[in-house]
């Protein structure tokens, strides 16, 4: 009750620290001054950038009550939001049964994310490579596909290439590349 809200040093021997809403008397942690290696200089900044967004992206009302809405008890949304910033999104299927070549046929996507995928992106390639068609997919209103709808007109599409991006919220792609048999 006294301690209720605050957080720091308190004198040269404890600190007080907000651990699930409730400030907690811990010993002081201790300092030691030695060279960090460049491996541990990378997981701090990594670390770095994930407090940063977590920081930002928990200012706009929606994802934080997004975050907060999927924060487990004992978790803050802060911590979700660094979470999802380590954890990269990833693609489960591409269905190009649809897919013939014609205009207006439609690739089926499936990707996730264990907070929000944001956007999918596919690139469309012949055999030799060249690029054929990109664009963005667009979300089924009801369920978890991700859709692209063809635009242009191919005679043939054995053989082709399929580069399917997506992103998270913290904007981490994952490139998936298929070939149509």
């Amino acid at each position: 009750m006294i301690t209720g809200g605050y957080h720091g040093k308190v004198g040269n021997r404890f600190v007080l620290r907000r651990v699930n809403g409730e400030s907690v008397l811990a010993s002081r942690p201790e300092i030691k001054d030695r060279q960090t290696s460049p491996a541990q200089e990378e997981v701090r900044n990594k670390f770095k950038a994930a407090s940063v967004y977590a920081k930002d992206i928990l200012t706009i009302p929606k994802y934080r009550d997004a975050y907060k809405a999927l924060a487990r008890p004992g978790k803050s949304a802060y911590t979700l939001a660094v979470t999802d910033y380590f954890k990269a999104p990833w693609i489960e299927m591409i269905d190009t049964a649809d897919y013939k070549g014609a205009p207006g046929e439609k690739i089926r996507i499936l990707a996730f994310d264990d907070f929000m995928v944001t956007k999918v992106h596919v690139t469309v390639k012949d055999p030799n490579g060249e690029e054929v068609e990109n664009g963005l997919c667009v979300k089924e209103p009801e369920g978890p596909a991700w859709i692209y709808t063809a635009t242009t007109a191919q005679s043939e599409t054995t053989g082709f290439v399929l580069e399917v991006t997506a992103y998270d919220l913290p904007g981490h792609p994952v490139v998936r590349t298929i070939t149509i048999p």
